[in-house]
């Protein structure tokens, strides 16, 4: 019989996490949704590699944002939040979604709960 690795037994790894808001209407002074990430993912324990704010934009959320930061190898995940009302000027999920290597259905819904 073999022992597996469990994951407690691996230690942890904090994670440099990029944060990209998108809005119309914030900076990142007022950007709070942004703020709230940053100060969670730090809390527990990982690193903000940077947390930028982009406006409402196909290639503006999809070239110099998330390809920037998927390009960069100091960053090892990548957050996002805004721009998902359903508002024709709120494009984040147009804008990322023809980025996935793999979608992971049912995934989404556990962040829904």
């Amino acid at each position: 019989m073999f022992k597996t690795a469990r994951f407690e037994d691996r230690g942890f790894k904090p994670l440099a996490i990029a944060v990209i808001a998108v809005s119309d209407t914030r900076v990142l002074e007022t950007d709070t949704g942004g703020a709230l990430l940053k100060s969670l993912l730090e809390a527990d324990g990982h690193v903000c590699a940077e947390r930028v704010l982009v406006r409402d934009d196909i290639q503006l959320i999809r070239q110099e944002a998330v390809q920037g930061f998927v390009a960069n190898p100091e960053v090892d995940a990548i957050l996002t939040t805004g721009g998902i009302r359903f508002s024709g000027s709120d494009v984040t999920p147009k804008a990322v979604e023809p980025l996935f290597d793999k979608h992971m259905e049912g995934f989404s819904v556990l962040f829904h709960q």
